[in-house]
């Protein structure tokens, strides 16, 4: 399911998707005004991700301050909080960020996480003629956090390349949120058999095995945030990505692709 952008960009707080829904997962941006604070709810898992701006996060005894200029060069600072770990956000400037979260009651630390602490990978090297070639950085999924109930990342998908490529399935539900750059941007995501234009400000849910991947028009960056809810009986990790047997070849470095002569 496609949701576009709303038309209001000054809402504080717009939840776009709920866990009673098919993501299994709350999916929010915050949009706020310099000067103004929002307190997330307390017993959730939580993860803040900053989009642009500048702010000053609080939780428990301590305190950081994210920033962020561009998402496509700038790789962020990301917060993660168990359940019963309550946070306020205030906002230095006009700010955007992105809250994901869910009602689950994991036990671990709350977490600041830096670059070097996540994985930052290009995806797609030495395929298909360069084609797929793209961003990803990995901010926590079940390889590096094992008792939260959520995955966390974003795609830096290159102009005119594809990304989630090839074609792929999962049993988690997953949910991805564009930008782009220029903002006039767009691309095409694949979902199932359908496939949509998406724009700057666009939420795609993507529902259990269901086939996915997208492209971005050539001279247009592509940013996505991608964020996963964990099932009880199957945790998304590094390997849950089942491809597509008709396509798979295409991960071949040495596959044969035609080229003008």
């Amino acid at each position: 399911m496609l949701i576009r952008k709303k038309t209001d960009v000054n809402d504080m707080h717009t939840v776009v998707t709920n866990e009673q829904g098919p993501s299994r997962m709350n999916f929010a941006i915050l949009s706020m005004r310099a000067g103004e604070e929002y307190q997330c709810e307390k017993n959730i898992e939580k993860a803040l991700l900053i989009l642009s701006g500048s702010v000053l996060a609080q939780w428990d005894d301590s305190s950081q301050e994210l920033q962020r200029i561009s998402l496509f060069d700038q790789a962020p600072v990301v917060l993660h909080f168990p359940y019963g770990t309550g946070l306020t956000i205030c906002a230095y400037v006009d700010s955007q960020l992105i809250l994901v979260s869910r009602t689950y009651k994991g036990s671990f630390t709350s977490q600041v996480l830096r670059p070097k602490d996540y994985r930052i990978e290009e995806f797609g090297k030495g395929e298909v003629q360069g084609c797929a070639l793209r961003t990803v950085r990995t901010f926590f999924d079940d390889a590096s956090a094992v008792d939260c109930g959520l995955v966390l990342g974003e795609v830096v998908n290159h102009p005119g390349k594809w990304s989630s490529y090839p074609p792929h399935i999962h049993p988690q539900p997953e949910i991805y949120h564009y930008r782009f750059s220029p903002s006039q941007g767009f691309g095409f995501a694949q979902h199932g058999e359908n496939a949509y234009m998406v724009r700057d400000g666009d939420t795609l849910i993507i529902e259990p095995m269901h086939a996915h991947s997208q492209v971005a028009a050539p001279g247009y960056v592509m940013y996505y945030v991608w964020a996963i809810s964990h099932l009880a009986d199957n945790r998304y990790g590094p390997n849950s990505r089942d491809f597509l047997s008709t396509h798979s070849w295409t991960r071949d470095p040495l596959a044969k692709i035609w080229s003008p002569q």
